[in-house]
């Protein structure tokens, strides 16, 4: 770097050449407003110039000039540092930006650029900057990130330091992703803090791309270890189940599957990947980078099901498969057992025939499928909430799942019940002005009002009767 003292001199403001190299003298702000005050105090300050060429150009003060002339000022005092080339020029300009108003990232980052396409390295770059070398090439690579992204670290909405964690990510479109994401918190739609967009281009971006890359490497390799199981790609990591989960239980992706054998053999209860193996499901290896195994052994949940729907209806009890598990007991044939018991208990004896009709091959009480309308019942969503209820007990103290049956029950209430009875019950209802848990104590009394409709009571006294003692209201009514 030119080291050189300059000499101090007045000259004439119109003589001097603006400088297209310097970082900001293409965008100069507030000249107006600087020329009006420019016009009372005059220019204080002397402009730094250099010989360029033959030309006395402008180093540092193009504002001063552009408002000086707007002004009409005629003179000024200059510090001229004499014959330069470029590089040199900008190395004395880096050092000079130590004063009220210095170069913004931007402005330092197109310096950065503008030396090094001069001929200097980064180091020298660096030693210039008196930064390090990490920061001065994050001034250098900025340009290749989206121009949003270089607006808003232009901005300030963006550090230097998550830029640098963006200029990491693999394409323009997740860098573009990411910077929305900062720009537009999903809890307050602000920006986030410079920690924050941190921790989220880190945790949501950079450690699964790693990940994807060590999978990629390693995943052969388990493919000989699990005797050639098909590998899940690393984007369909998020559609399978772990092996040794629970369909009952607190694992979240199967949580929507009862498997009911729980019930028969609580002491060994059948996991996903033992359902795979009793249907015959081949089951997958899939990246799980963040536990010391690096991966785990999946099973894809929606083959299990269809395999499940088609299995023939094992005998009841704990008989044993052809493969030598234990027969099991889904949801698919609970159901198919519920139609067998009920065909059976309305069957004949001896010869198949009944009291009510049956026919001598055993025919149904209520006659032939033909004559029956099939029963429409959404089996899926009902156990989705089972499902759901048994994982997470405590939900159903919240008020929000029994409000809208308890409409339901009441709209059917109103069909059954006497007119003048039905209005009574609404008007004593309407004096609970409590909304907490409201809709499950209506529930509950929509139930109990069904209990005591006439012809129930005598059926349901006993229930009736624990319900109350439960309540402490028996020994008010005796």
């Amino acid at each position: 770097m030119n080291a050189m003292t300059p000499t101090r001199e007045k000259v004439m403001l119109m003589s001097l050449t603006p400088w297209e190299m310097n970082p900001r003298g293409g965008e100069l702000r507030g000249i107006p407003e600087f020329a009006a005050v420019l016009q009372k105090e005059g220019i204080r300050e002397d402009l730094h110039v250099f010989d360029r060429n033959g030309v006395r150009t402008i180093m540092q003060g193009h504002r001063r000039h552009a408002a000086g002339l707007r002004a009409g000022i005629a003179e000024v005092w200059v510090k001229d540092y004499g014959r330069l080339d470029d590089a040199e020029a900008m190395e004395i300009l880096i050092s000079l930006q130590n004063g009220n108003d210095p170069f913004d990232a931007r402005e330092l980052a197109m310096a950065a650029r503008t030396l090094v396409r001069l001929g200097r390295t980064s180091a020298e770059v660096a030693q210039v900057f008196h930064r390090s070398a990490e920061t001065v090439q994050l001034y250098l690579d900025l340009e290749t990130l989206p121009h949003r992204v270089q607006e808003a670290v232009w901005k300030g909405l963006v550090s230097l330091e998550v830029a640098d964690l963006m200029r990491q990510l693999a394409s323009k479109e997740r860098q573009e992703e990411a910077l929305e994401m900062i720009l537009h918190d999903k809890i307050t739609g602000q920006p986030m803090s410079g920690a924050q967009a941190k921790v989220l281009l880190q945790e949501a971006f950079l450690k699964p791309m790693r990940w994807e890359k060590e999978w990629a490497k390693m995943s052969p390799g388990l493919r000989k270890k699990h005797d050639g199981a098909q590998i899940v790609a690393w984007e369909d990591r998020d559609e399978y189940v772990m092996g040794d989960a629970l369909p009952q239980g607190a694992y979240a992706r199967a949580e929507e599957y009862i498997e009911s054998s729980e019930l028969m053999n609580p002491a060994e209860p059948l996991t996903w990947g033992g359902l795979a193996g009793v249907y015959g499901v081949p089951v997958f290896v899939a990246p799980a980078m963040a536990i010391s195994a690096k991966h785990l052994v999946l099973v894809p949940m929606k083959a299990v099901r269809e395999a499940d729907k088609g299995a023939e209806v094992p005998r009841m009890g704990r008989g044993k498969r052809a493969s030598g598990h234990s027969s099991i007991l889904t949801p698919s044939t609970i159901l198919a057992h519920s139609s067998m018991d009920g065909e059976t208990e309305n069957r004949g004896t001896e010869n198949g025939g009944t009291e009510n009709g049956g026919t001598e091959n055993g025919g149904m009480v209520k006659g032939s499928a033909e004559d029956v309308e099939p029963f429409v019942y959404d089996m899926e969503r009902w156990k989705a909430m089972l499902a759901a209820l048994l994982s997470k007990p405590d939900a159903i103290r919240a008020d929000g799942p029994w409000k809208p049956l308890m409409r339901m029950q009441w709209e059917a209430l109103a069909a059954v019940l006497p007119p003048e009875v039905y209005a009574v019950m609404k008007a004593e209802l309407n004096r609970d002005e409590n909304e907490r848990r409201r809709g499950l104590r209506w529930c509950f009394l929509a139930l109990a009002a069904l209990a005591l409709c006439e012809g129930n009571a005598e059926e349901m006294e006993e229930a009736l009767s624990e319900c109350e003692g439960a309540l402490g209201v028996a020994a008010a009514r005796e």
